[in-house]
């Protein structure tokens, strides 16, 4: 069985368990739960998703457990360490987190000010945040979920400040999940440690490893977000599918109004978009380097892409049942780790050679990406953060285009010949769109130095519009290749079977709001028709016939 179709049934099974597998049923989330109901409501999902198996990570609220506390264990636990914690954690005896980001620090690791002092006297270590901005405040899972954590803190020794490190900690009773009366335990990993008498050693490469946990998060963020794009992409796609608007150019066509996906504007903004999580998904399975400027990149496609695809879905798309306002992040920081990426040297040639449909070629596309970054690094001399950010943007896009070759060439001779063809006239897409499109940001830097001239411009243009319409007849295939359920997508409008209309209507009249005017005659609650509405009105009835004067 394929790994699509594991997925598929074990989305089947879990929404079975949860009674979300009938999609005329309002989901829960739209049903005016109060914020503690909402826990639980993610308590009973996550417990149904744990039970299950399939993907822990996916058993939110306690899937850090499986997405970050053991894969960082793993990395820099000691034997002794692993041996002990990992079976708890594997076997869900303990619940872990991640505890790192502090309220008022973001991107700045080397900036955490929490503190683990070693007690010589108690043989402990004594962990503070010394002011109330240093309260370890976002971190998913901590708040009432986690009962253990990996806290990553700054080790001191005799007031010798060794640096940021990770201890794991118990936060919560395993009896009855009342929180622990002080921080008790904390442990540091393999590549340092701490005798009982206080002498700190460390390995020469315990920076790394650290910093290499931290990228478990950063890839974590960076395959989620991904996921959001592809799922408010899905949404869109179908919905514009089915919406219509406009009457049509066919004199002949069966109905008077076109689809919205048929408007050039439309589909061309849906399949470019659509590349993108194509084309990252490829190249996720990265270096480090890359790992963690993929974090900031991902979560700002992401976060352009859904608010892009909720807009092309008009007034549905406004709509809390749309699935799409809740999907989404803002992300304005790339890593500064990208001032010190590989150089790539400048192209001897100072004009690109292909021509037509040579730019087809996803290799000659990657010359003129690397010719980009070439340029721009060498023209970024001081540390701006304006500068920076393009020249990061252009080293990270020529890497993903790289990938994309490399992964096209591994697909196995067994998968058909035209899904392969998709795949090739789809990066192709992120390729062309992002030099030649008038909307993509940062276009310029392509042409500044005239390395392309006007006319290859010109036919790049020409061969987007054929992709485009090669590719439309595909957007259908290509979301639904990434096996959301409507369980998962939770959205009136991105219905698997098309027919929106009817899911909305059907949601609509389960709000409770709608419920509770029905139970009354069509007036919700009467005492507002009484005390606001019948005023009013009753009001208006003696002025009737009095004529109005405004004030100027």
């Amino acid at each position: 069985m394929s790994q699509a179709h594991k997925s598929s049934s074990a989305f089947k099974r879990i929404e079975k368990a949860l009674g979300t597998d009938d999609t005329f049923k309002l989901p829960v989330t739209y049903g005016d739960l109060s914020r503690p109901e909402m826990f639980l409501e993610g308590l009973r999902a996550g417990k149904a998703t744990f039970q299950d198996l399939f993907c822990l990570a996916n058993a939110n609220p306690f899937g850090l457990t499986d997405f970050l506390f053991t894969p960082y264990l793993k990395l820099v636990g000691t034997p002794e360490q692993v041996a002990h914690w990992l079976p708890l954690a594997e076997s869900g005896k303990i619940i872990g987190s991640y505890a790192q980001t502090e309220l008022s620090h973001g991107t700045n690791v080397g900036g955490i000010e929490t503190t683990a002092t070693f007690d010589h006297e108690t043989d402990e270590f004594v962990t503070h945040s010394p002011s109330l901005t240093l309260a370890k405040y976002w971190p998913g899972g901590l708040g009432f979920s986690s009962s253990h954590t990996i806290l990553m803190a700054r080790l001191i020794i005799s007031s010798d400040d060794y640096g940021v490190h990770p201890f794991i900690v118990q936060l919560r009773s395993l009896e009855d999940f009342k929180p622990m009366p002080g921080i008790e335990l904390g442990d540091i990993g393999r590549y340092a440690t701490v005798s009982r008498s206080g002498t700190y050693k460390s390995h020469p490469f315990r920076d790394k490893f650290v910093y290499g946990g931290m990228l478990n998060g950063c890839n974590a963020i960076f395959f989620t977000s991904t996921f959001q794009l592809a799922q408010a992409l899905t949404i869109a796609t179908r919905c514009s599918v089915v919406r219509e608007q406009g009457r049509s150019f066919d004199p002949d066509a069966q109905h008077p109004e076109m689809a919205i996906i048929a408007y050039k504007h439309q589909h061309y903004h849906l399949l470019t978009m659509i590349s993108y999580p194509y084309a990252i998904l490829f190249a996720w399975k990265s270096d480090n380097t890359e790992q963690a400027d993929f974090k900031g990149l991902g979560r700002q496609t992401a976060a352009n892409g859904a608010e892009k695809a909720r807009k092309m879905c008009g007034g549905h798309g406004y709509l809390a049942m749309s699935g799409l306002p809740e999907i989404g992040m803002d992300a304005a920081v790339l890593p500064a780790d990208m001032a010190y990426v590989d150089l790539y040297c400048p192209s001897e040639e100072s004009q690109c050679s292909a021509h037509g449909k040579e730019f087809l070629n996803l290799e000659a596309l990657t010359e003129i990406f690397q010719h980009r970054v070439a340029k721009l690094i060498h023209k970024t001399h001081a540390k701006l953060s304006g500068e920076l950010n393009v020249t990061a943007r252009a080293y990270i896009k020529v890497f993903i285009l790289e990938d994309c070759i490399k992964q096209l060439s591994l697909i196995p001779k067994s998968v058909p010949g035209p899904i392969h063809q998709v795949l090739h006239r789809l990066m192709a897409l992120f390729g062309l769109t992002t030099i030649a499109s008038p909307i993509a940001p940062f276009t310029s830097t392509f042409i500044a130095d005239g390395y392309i001239s006007e006319a290859q411009i010109h036919d790049m243009t020409v061969l987007i519009d054929d992709l485009l319409e090669q590719l439309l007849p595909e957007a259908i295939g290509l979301t639904g290749a990434f096996c959301f359920s409507d369980g998962c997508l939770r959205s009136a409008i991105g219905c698997k079977d098309g027919d929106i209309y009817r899911h909305l209507l059907s949601w609509t009249r389960q709000l409770l709001i709608n419920v509770e005017a029905n139970k009354n005659g069509g007036v919700f609650r009467r005492v507002g028709w009484e005390k606001a509405t019948k005023p009013i009105l009753d009001e208006n009835k003696v002025l009737a016939g009095v004529p109005v004067r405004v004030k100027l």
